[in-house]
């Protein structure tokens, strides 16, 4: 078994290959502007060889791991449209998987490799990024959300940590990317991730030997 875990506050998996395989989420059955997260069970997402992580709690009605969503709005700001893409839809599909804030990817076969993942901005997190809100900062803004300067000069970042880990259950390799990043000394350069990227697994070097 080899394991592919992900840290963010906010993250969206577009599709993750496999054997050359593209595993879309297609598969899901989601009526339109709808979104599956694990309130109905079983816990986890099985695509065949790939499993996504999943939990939800029925006393406090949250989730961690990943969510499959459709929902295509993304101009809407604030937690309430927590399940949509930034992109308003999915990666050349129209579900996609809903990440927060950490979980795994796991290939359930030792032969399994995971060649790379797709990924994009939350509507919620993008929005909250670019214009503040109540609980978080704008970014590049030397103020916080209470209006006082926090200390950072306005340089701020997003960033998603990926770890690959092999069958032996020691950790391969991992890699950063980030979904904003205002740390430009041009302001010009700063940045909030509104389409689809695809990360490179490969180096992990996690295929079976």
């Amino acid at each position: 078994m080899k394991k592919i875990y992900l840290f963010a506050s906010a993250l969206f998996i577009g599709a993750n290959i496999q054997a050359q395989q593209v595993i879309d989420f297609e598969s899901v059955s989601l009526s339109p502007e709808s979104y599956d997260n694990g309130s109905l069970g079983p816990d986890n997402f099985d695509f065949g060889d790939i499993n996504l992580s999943n939990s939800y709690d029925d006393t406090w009605g949250s989730w961690s791991g990943f969510s499959i969503s459709n929902i295509t709005d993304n101009t809407t700001a604030g937690f309430g449209n927590q399940y949509s893409a930034y992109t308003g839809g999915g990666n050349n599909s129209e579900n996609y998987g809903v990440f927060y804030p950490s979980g795994e990817i796991t290939g359930e076969n030792m032969m399994i490799g995971i060649m790379s993942i797709s990924i994009t901005n939350a509507t919620y997190p993008a929005i909250s990024m670019r214009d503040g809100d109540a609980f978080a900062k704008q970014f590049g803004s030397v103020n916080g959300p209470d209006g006082n300067p926090d200390g950072t000069n306005g340089e701020d970042f997003f960033k998603v940590w990926v770890i690959g880990w092999d069958h032996t259950g020691a950790m391969s390799d991992s890699v950063e990317f980030y979904l904003a990043d205002y740390r430009f000394a041009d302001d010009q350069d700063d940045y909030i991730v509104e389409d689809w990227n695809t990360i490179d697994l490969m180096s992990f070097s996690v295929f079976g030997e």
